[in-house]
């Protein structure tokens, strides 16, 4: 199938907000957070962009221009986002005063995200140039910087001259630049870093004497503990949508806090492994007799809501849902929230790292404007407003003004201490993650709604991923 045909037929599959989202679904779904690559298979073609150095990171900050230049004046710009509150906030309240300063005029469709998944696909591999600047998820840049369809933006962040709205590079974690370059050139600019947490209901703990688990046996037996659908209580809830961002992320979190993984470091499927199997079982278990009905199908949004609403104790989500947890215009549970780093066994750590990132499409002729812009909407001053993970500084201001419930971890040094331990390698970045990840996000579908034993589909999963694997090269005949 051609790379351009793969690409399309993998986005209509892909139905997922994934979450990032690493969260979409029907020939080949698309994907989630980033990882940083492997090592390249033995007499195979790379796998994945050899990623770069921090030294190809944009240049230390000389001057960066406080505010915009009129070097754009009169242009307009064509931007595409997905459907969060965060870029409703930006567009509606707080782009006006980039227009008026840059005399631009900026035009943000804004979509859910399948949608825009689809759409982006279809856009790039069609290079129909409607649109400045997209906001992705990072794992989508491998096919298409290797396409040459994103527009390297290390030229522009390099020359002081085109820095404005406090712009500095070293107010990003180095390993979100990791994230975003591709052979050289940094395809992209943080909007949101995510990693994942556990999210729990301090008030309903309490209640049921539930402790915070900080090992996975722990965390299944709390679950089931906090279980009590006579009282419309939940011990959890998670994403059981089929999807890259979806039912992949957390079961794969769970295989991760047993110590599994997909691959070893020869590129060889270990689903058959016993701790991947015993996170497949524990995901099936906690999804099917300590979660509210509903859930099997459930993606981030639906987990936000039952977590709102007070109806689970635990819940493993990203970052940035921690807004809106505490948001008193559509939750219940503020001032209840607990934040931790996931359960994990004591020699692994199974959060992830990801970007959601602001990118511009070579097709675009107007790429210096749009990188105005681009600094304008990643900035600390609007990731504060608008509440978007985007600088340390922002990420910094933002969590130390949530509420913290008494006797709990400050949620800044939480939240920092998750970011520290994110592992970039939780989605496996290579070009054939698209090819295969379906798959997978099937089988785990079929665990779940007990259409097949956890251990069957794990070997069914392993067999597709290894077939795709082995048709591109990875393992000596």
């Amino acid at each position: 199938m051609e790379p351009r045909k793969r690409l399309v037929c993998s986005v209509r599959v892909l139905s997922v907000v994934l979450l990032l989202t690493l969260t979409l679904s029907a020939c080949v779904p698309v994907a989630a957070p980033a990882p940083a690559p492997a090592p390249a298979p033995t007499s195979a073609p790379a796998p994945a962009p050899t990623e770069v150095a921090p030294a190809a990171a944009p240049a230390p900050t000389e001057a960066a221009a406080p505010a915009a230049k009129k070097t754009c004046e009169g242009e307009s710009l064509s931007v595409l986002m997905d459907d969060r509150t965060q870029n409703h906030v930006l567009r509606d309240e707080l782009l006006p005063a980039f227009e008026k300063e840059t005399g631009m005029k900026v035009n943000i469709d804004i979509m859910p995200e399948s949608a825009l998944v689809e759409k982006e696909n279809l856009e790039l591999s069609q290079s129909v140039g409607t649109y400045d600047v997209m906001q992705y998820i990072w794992l989508f840049n491998i096919s298409w910087a290797k396409n040459g369809w994103l527009a390297d933006l290390k030229p522009l962040m390099d020359d002081p001259s085109k820095r404005m709205y406090g712009f500095d590079p070293n107010n990003y974690d180095a390993p979100i630049w990791d994230l975003l370059t591709r052979e050289g050139k940094i395809v992209g600019a943080n909007l949101i870093a995510s990693t994942g947490y556990m999210y729990y209901n301090k008030q309903l703990l309490d209640k049921y004497g539930v402790t915070v688990p900080t090992t996975m046996d722990e965390f299944l037996a709390a679950a089931q503990k906090c279980n009590h659908p006579e009282d419309g209580v939940y011990g959890y809830a998670g994403r059981g949508e089929r999807g890259g961002t979806q039912n992949i992320m957390n079961w794969q979190e769970m295989v991760k806090g047993y110590g599994g993984k997909i691959f070893d470091d020869k590129w060889n499927v270990t689903l058959e492994s016993p701790e991947a199997i015993k996170g497949t079982e524990t995901f099936v278990k906690v999804m099917t007799e300590s979660a509210p009905k509903g859930t099997l199908t459930a993606g981030w949004t639906e987990v936000q809501t039952m977590f709102q609403q007070g109806q689970v104790c635990f819940i493993w989500e990203t970052n940035d849902m921690l807004s809106r947890l505490n948001d008193p215009a559509q939750s219940k549970v503020v001032g209840h929230v607990g934040t931790a780093v996931l359960p994990s066994s004591e020699d692994t750590h199974n959060g992830f790292l990801a970007s959601w990132a602001m990118g511009v499409p070579s097709t675009s002729k107007k790429q210096e404007c749009a990188w105005q812009f681009i600094q304008f909407a990643t900035s600390t001053d609007v990731g504060v407003k608008a509440k978007y993970a985007s600088t340390k500084d922002a990420i910094k201001l933002q969590y130390e003004a949530y509420p913290n419930p008494e006797g709990l971890p400050k949620i800044g040094e939480v939240i920092a201490k998750g970011f520290a331990l994110g592992d970039p390698d939780f989605f496996p970045r290579v070009p054939e993650y698209n090819e295969w990840s379906e798959a997978l996000a099937v089988e785990i579908s079929n665990a779940i709604t007990k259409q097949k034993p956890p251990a069957q589909a794990m070997t069914d999963a392993a067999k597709a991923i290894t077939d795709v694997m082995t048709k591109a090269g990875y393992y000596k005949k």
